[in-house]
């Protein structure tokens, strides 16, 4: 609109307000109050450019929206919107006054602006003529109806045209009613009432619907309802995504069911329904399915008869939960108290045998070194060397016995720890001269390097030496004869590391990724080679529980470097000095 149509809009006052449409022009409305100053809005469309001038004569009850313009919802949200769509006046103006104090009205002119407006606006309903330009009301409500955002919105067709043919027509083309010209103001609003009503209806069942599906989709609950007198079948989304079903006729949905339920599940599940067919409810019955990834599933199942006033059962309703996650968690904590009872067995076996194999251990330790000190057995090299295999098997049966003992105490958590400073260096000093006979028996060359200045661990002493002692046992018992053994003690990185290297026979990646576990001595059992497969395991643990870790490396053909990193310590001196500060 440009300026010269708006002068003459304002030269004809009270005869009407002009909407451009095109090059078409027509007289809307007449008799308006044409003192309020119309708001001008370009507007653009798909299909045309539009001149608009708002009903701001029929007060805040109507505006005029073309295709793509402002949401009518800026009007009082407390009232219904409907749109009409018509493209001549005097429909529009006796629609208005007929609807005008209960709702909020918007106009179109023709079908495009109706099915944009529909679109951006969301009307509770649409009145829609039949005859218009460009397109006719049987298309526009196709439309709308094709249209995911649209089709719920009620759709009266209001039209001339008054054969039952034409009737028919509205309704196939998906509207609700169907009203005569000239309009019966009372009826239109009568109808008007009863459609939004029923929208209204159906919009909260949808809302209880989506509800109750989210409840059953967070809940794992399916359902499904048979109505025995029109023997229809009906189950919810949620149970046919539980057993894999497509949405397809009731006897189809139950073929491919049963395919997934097991026979004694199947039967079971047919019993419970001829129970509730006899009108009894049945609750709690398991059943068990195959599921899509081939896993069992579990169903926790329960059936309700419903009734009609005679008393006939008239349908049947079932409820089904998923239960296949709590059967699994009940099924754990059932594995967990056995593991725990077998457990506690374990601990008062060990603490048992603790005495039942000590006692009786240490008498025939002390009564072999009472026989090697026996003048007859020393002379006698025989006897003397078998008195030496009793002393050497009985220190390996008390250590085996020990070192389980920890073992058990440590997996219990019940290992006692004294944790203080202690002098690295003088620690594999220790360990080393106790096992430097063994060494030299095997002619081995063993070879430290302790470094510079002093290195200081927080540890426990006695746990400390038990653990320098067995890595060092095994550098010599899995070295070569003639091998080398190489020791070293350093500080890094506020850690302490004892390295044991040895030239053995090494290990591969897949044996170290076993080193660890309890009794398994990596095909070391068939050897000649004494040992139980859990010092290590042992030492492991130990030097975790002081808060430290061992590291291994190894070359198959080479030899393997065992490392003990502990946290790196001050010492007694001056820790006490900074206490006592």
């Amino acid at each position: 609109m440009n300026v010269r149509d708006w002068q003459a809009v304002q030269a004809q006052g009270a005869a009407g307000t002009l909407m451009r449409l095109g090059h078409r022009r027509l007289s809307f409305l007449r008799g308006a109050d044409a003192r309020r100053r119309p708001d001008l809005q370009r507007v653009v469309s798909r299909e045309w450019k539009i001149d608009a001038v708002s009903c701001g004569s029929l007060g805040e009850a109507v505006q005029v929206l073309p295709a793509g313009g402002q949401s009518g919802r800026s009007l009082r949200a407390s009232r219904p919107t409907l749109l009409i769509v018509d493209d001549q006046p005097g429909n529009v103006q006796a629609l208005y006054h007929a609807l005008k104090q209960d709702y909020q009205l918007l106009v179109a002119t023709n079908g495009f602006q109706a099915i944009e407006l529909c679109r951006s606006a969301k009307p509770d309903m649409v009145l829609l003529d039949v005859v218009m330009p460009g397109m006719d009301g049987y298309a526009v409500c196709k439309r709308l109806k094709a249209d995911d955002t649209t089709c719920r919105i009620p759709i009266i067709f209001i039209t001339g045209s008054t054969t039952t043919w034409d009737e028919s027509q509205c309704l196939e083309a998906g509207a609700v009613d169907f009203i005569s010209k000239p309009v019966n103001p009372s009826v239109l609003q009568s109808r008007v009432r009863t459609h939004l009503t029923l929208k209204h209806q159906a919009d909260r069942l949808r809302h209880s619907s989506e509800e109750l599906a989210n409840a059953q989709r967070l809940g794992k609950v399916g359902s499904w309802h048979w109505d025995l007198l029109a023997d229809q079948f009906d189950m919810s989304q949620q149970l046919r995504s539980m057993l894999d079903v497509e949405q397809l006729s009731g006897s189809l949905q139950i073929q491919r069911a049963r395919a997934q339920f097991a026979s004694v599940s199947w039967w079971r599940g047919l019993r419970a329904l001829a129970r509730a067919k006899a009108g009894e409810s049945t609750e709690n019955i398991e059943l068990d399915h195959c599921r899509s990834d081939g896993t069992m599933g579990h169903l926790l199942c329960n059936m309700e008869a419903m009734t009609s006033a005679a008393g006939e059962v008239i349908a049947v309703s079932c409820t089904l939960l998923d239960i296949t996650d709590r059967m699994r968690v009940e099924q754990l904590r059932i594995e967990k108290e056995a593991a725990e009872l077998a457990s506690e067995h374990k601990d008062r076996f060990l603490s048992s045998m603790s005495h039942e194999l000590r006692t009786p251990l240490n008498a025939v330790l002390g009564f072999a070194q009472l026989l090697s000190f026996e003048p007859s057995i020393q002379s006698n090299r025989g006897l003397q060397s078998k008195v030496g295999h009793i002393l050497h098997a009985g220190n390996h049966l008390l250590s085996m016995v020990a070192e389980i003992l920890d073992l058990a105490c440590i997996d219990a958590g019940k290992i006692a720890l004294t944790m203080t400073s202690v002098d690295a260096v003088q620690a594999m000093r220790d360990a080393l001269e106790m096992t430097a006979p063994e060494a030299q028996s095997r002619n081995l060359w063993v070879g430290p390097t302790f470094g510079e200045g002093a290195h200081w661990v927080q540890a426990d002493q006695r746990r400390l030496h038990q653990i320098l002692l067995n890595l060092l046992s095994n550098a010599i018992k899995y070295n070569r004869h003639g091998g080398e053994i190489r020791l070293s003690v350093r500080s890094m990185a506020r850690e302490v590391q004892f390295a044991i290297s040895d030239t053995g026979k090494g290990l591969s990646s897949e044996q170290v990724r076993h080193l660890f576990e309890p009794f398994n001595r990596l095909g070391s059992e068939n050897s000649s080679t004494q040992g139980t497969g859990i010092g290590l395991v042992l030492c492991r643990h130990l030097a975790e529980a002081m808060g430290g870790r061992i590291e291994v490396s190894s070359v198959p053909g080479a030899g393997s470097t065992f490392t003990l990193c502990l946290p790196q310590w001050l010492p007694p001196d001056i820790r006490l000095s900074n206490e006592n500060a």
